[in-house]
């Protein structure tokens, strides 16, 4: 089968790699054809939710707009099933003449992620991408990574992208859903390379190692039931709102990320303005058909205009309406009109 690459977006098809089940999650390593772009953290790509079946693509010259995805597009039954958006989780390339893999990380949530996870290796499956504006990590400096359930697909890359660095990030992973998490954890005293002063607690806090089936990322996690030893009993936006009340120097010059849901996320912005951090960014999930900013579907209500601090960005200001695939998924956290704000603007 052919590929075709419109603006560095690569429609084509991929080989599944490895699938590897974990409860209602599932991780699927895509073997990509030649020629497709190195994605940079926070990216996505569109991927069909069951094996090809059609080796033709689409001429070159109707790869733009709503027909750069319309082939991804299949019938299932008298139904139509939509691709799915599905955070960059890893990437690896050994070399220029090595196919690159590419990691992704899912929850079964419905139809198209259960035809998703039922798939074998060898079966080859159509994609769009890679797609969306990812993290621009210059000058970042101290970073405070925040995952919240599945969340941890598009912070993953991420970290262990800045882990390289010469001072890597702490990640808080937050686990709210007993005996149906991602991860399997094992515990190990923080390094002092982190420089974060720990909350005091009950019970000793640990770095937990969190084995997310090949991979290891260092991360703090919470836990909503008290005996998961190591684990901060709380949220995780109670554990930031604690780092940053132990640590009070460290909020200006710090960068805030976090991605899962909304109400996370909106906790996240009234605690990074509260202490006045210094950058603070969302990586949005969202329900999207084209991927490539025709349908509309995934648009967010953003704040405008020039601000002396962006914590600012909630209280007043023009707004504006963003596409998740687009303009995203990577925000400006600041500038998100989350749902409580519209609500008090309507009111």
């Amino acid at each position: 089968m052919s590929e075709e690459s419109t603006q560095g977006i690569l429609a084509g098809e991929c080989t599944v790699h490895r699938i590897r089940p974990r409860g209602r999650f599932s991780r699927l390593m895509l073997r990509m054809p030649s020629g497709f772009p190195e994605p940079i953290p926070g990216q996505f790509i569109l991927v069909s939710c069951q094996p090809s079946l059609d080796d033709l693509l689409p001429s070159p010259e109707r790869l733009h707009g709503s027909h750069l995805a319309r082939f991804l597009v299949e019938p299932v039954g008298d139904r139509t099933m939509l691709p799915r958006p599905l955070s960059i989780f890893d990437y690896a390339r050994q070399s220029k003449n090595e196919p690159a893999l590419v990691t992704l990380l899912f929850k079964i949530v419905g139809r198209g992620t259960l035809g998703l996870s039922m798939v074998r290796p060898g079966d080859r499956l159509r994609f769009l991408g890679p797609l969306g504006n990812g993290f621009e990590t210059d000058g970042w400096g101290r970073t405070l990574l925040v995952a919240g359930g599945i969340g941890l697909a598009g912070i993953n890359f991420l970290a262990r992208t800045l882990s390289k660095s010469s001072q890597p990030p702490l990640t808080i992973l937050g686990v709210d859903d007993r005996g149906q998490s991602p991860v399997r954890l094992s515990l190990t005293e923080v390094p002092p390379v982190y420089h974060w002063a720990l909350p005091k607690t009950t019970e000793p806090l640990r770095l937990v190692i969190s084995r997310l089936f090949d991979n290891f990322m260092p991360s703090i996690v919470t836990s909503l039931y008290p005996g998961d030893q190591g684990a901060f009993c709380g949220t995780a936006t109670d554990l930031v709102e604690r780092l940053f009340e132990a640590n009070p120097t460290y909020p200006p010059e710090t960068t805030l990320v976090g991605c899962g849901p909304r109400p996370m996320l909106e906790a996240l912005t009234t605690i990074a303005r509260h202490h006045h951090v210094r950058r603070f960014l969302v990586l949005l999930e969202e329900r999207m058909a084209c991927g490539v900013g025709t349908c509309l579907g995934c648009a967010v209500k953003v704040r405008e205009g020039a601000l002396p601090f962006e914590g600012d960005a909630a209280q007043k200001g023009p707004t504006t309406f963003k596409r998740v695939c687009t303009d995203g998924p990577v925000f400006n956290g600041y500038r998100i009109v989350w749902e409580h704000e519209g609500e008090v603007e309507n009111g």
